[in-house]
């Protein structure tokens, strides 16, 4: 028997890990685990608009995005 797999969701709020797993549902096949990151959090209408405020700041930060559908 095989030990679960387990996805890292990255958020330091726990009422969002919270909705996230009732969202996958009890029949989700690995367990979620969470992991707060400081990043910076831009409130932008556009990728480009995202992409200058990025450069002009001058940080480097790797995002994720995951797209639930």
């Amino acid at each position: 028997m095989s030990a679960r797999k387990s996805i890292t969701f990255v958020t330091g709020n726990a009422k969002k890990l919270e909705e996230f797993v009732a969202i996958l549902g009890k029949d989700f096949p690995h367990d979620v685990v969470s992991k707060a990151l400081d990043l910076p959090e831009y409130q932008v209408k556009s990728p480009t608009h995202l992409l200058s405020q990025v450069f002009l700041k001058k940080e480097h930060f790797i995002a994720f995005f995951l797209f639930l559908s």
